[in-house]
């Protein structure tokens, strides 16, 4: 049974209307696609929860399913199938990802953390207290060690390469031109990560090539600072 929490709401907008069409579409879409036992929880965030949509708004819906394997045939579906769901945007997690306590990244501490922001809308409620989340401290230092731990030694065997800061790059562009290209606002916190991430793939490559990007900022400074007689 789906939660439809938007029921209760006075004085709807037309954005507001399109968007909760929006959503059953996509839930609809999750229940034809991913199966009963495999799809744990869906919930909701964002400007659709706040009542503060757009015109140009997504509305970002977190479809929490078994394991990774479910989750990448998911992702493969939904990119598929872009166009028709718009503006929802579907934003899967695995649910073996919550329940790790050594997370490769920090979606899911984040989104632990801001559990009470948003929105059940099926399957199983959770609770915070019922996972493990990370300190903002911990999460970063978990990022750098498995880059220094795993990311590093590959590029040494050599299969890690540019093409992954690339990657990174090509993400935070896909993000920063969203408005122009897809005629979308920005999510700030969709941003704030590929920013970090853009930041912790340029740390590493300088590693792995041993340049002390430190002291290469601070003489790329003093030469600006020459050059333009500041």
């Amino acid at each position: 049974m789906i939660n439809e929490f938007w029921k209760n709401w006075k004085n709807k907008t037309h954005v507001e209307k399109r968007a909760i069409l929006s959503v059953k579409r996509a839930m609809d879409f999750l229940l034809t696609n991913v199966p009963k036992d495999k799809l744990i929880s869906v919930y909701i965030k964002g400007t659709f929860v706040t009542r503060e949509l757009k015109e140009k708004s997504d509305v970002d819906i977190l479809p929490i399913v078994k394991n990774k394997s479910e989750m990448r045939k998911l992702k493969a579906v939904r990119d598929r199938n872009k166009e028709r769901l718009r503006p929802s945007e579907l934003l899967p997690m695995s649910y073996t990802e919550l329940t790790q306590k050594n997370r490769p990244w920090g979606r899911a501490d984040t989104f632990l953390r801001d559990l009470e922001h948003h929105k059940w809308l099926y399957g199983k409620k959770l609770k915070k207290s019922d996972y493990p989340m990370r300190t903002w401290d911990k999460m970063f230092l978990d990022e750098i060690l498995m880059l220094k731990n795993k990311t590093i030694p590959l590029y040494r065997k050599g299969k890690f390469s540019f093409t992954q800061f690339i990657e990174e790059v090509g993400e935070l562009a896909k993000e920063i031109n969203k408005p122009k290209l897809r005629d979308k606002e920005i999510d700030r916190e969709n941003l704030s990560g590929e920013f970090a991430d853009v930041t912790l793939q340029l740390f590493t490559l300088a590693k792995m090539l041993d340049i002390d990007i430190n002291r290469a900022i601070e003489t790329k400074i003093e030469i600006l600072k020459k050059r333009h007689g500041l």
